[in-house]
């Protein structure tokens, strides 16, 4: 019953914008990069959450971010402005409020919580997340930052060096749209963040 009150809240915002053109999208099949670069449009795919009955794509624009929700059994699909948050974004509809991170989907109905669906699957960018990468670089010499909070202005932790794998123990964005990966050094056992672009998934 929860899951449906979502899917009807989220359907009837009316600011939103609906189209039904998209029944034969094959929701039974994991999402792949070509899926969400599609729904994105020219837009770059910032982000991709699953839930049990939707697919949201987060897409960053030129003057902000766009979030697409696509429902897996209606294949209806929801547009609106997305505004980044601390691990997520948000999206505001009236009185509603839809706060989308790597944990849940929540509706917020006059800043009281409406529905929760837990997101099963979630990654940054188009491809999907993964648990070790490795730092790069252009310079094959450079000295990648290992900061404090993912923030370019946060205190420096110290450095790594291009061809250092790295343990990935969580994943956010920042206020401007980057990608920040909280990484583990496996050998020193230093943790500190690196920027999405100075990282290569494995």
């Amino acid at each position: 019953m929860k899951f449906k009150i979502v899917a009807i809240a989220l359907l009837s915002a009316t600011s939103l914008s609906v189209s039904s053109g998209i029944a034969n999208f094959p929701f039974s099949q994991p999402a792949l990069a070509q899926n969400s670069e599609a729904f994105c449009g020219v837009s770059e795919p910032t982000a991709t959450y699953e839930t049990r009955n939707f697919w949201i794509y987060i897409c960053r624009e030129p003057d902000g971010f766009r979030y697409v929700g696509v429902n897996k059994s209606t294949g209806d699909m929801l547009t609106q402005t997305a505004y980044p948050i601390k691990r997520g974004y948000q999206i505001t509809n009236g009185n509603y409020t839809y706060i989308i991170d790597s944990q849940d989907l929540i509706v917020l109905e006059d800043g009281t919580l409406f529905s929760r669906e837990p997101v099963t699957r979630f990654w940054y960018g188009n491809q999907p997340s993964s648990d070790w990468g490795t730092l790069r670089a252009a310079d094959p010499n450079a000295q990648i930052t290992l900061r404090a909070n993912p923030n370019i202005r946060a205190r420096s932790l110290g450095y790594g060096l291009v061809g250092d794998r790295v343990r990935i123990i969580e994943q956010t964005s920042d206020r401007e749209g980057y990608i920040w990966y909280k990484v583990r050094f496996p050998n020193s056992g230093s943790v500190g963040w690196v920027r999405g672009d100075l990282l290569r998934l494995q």
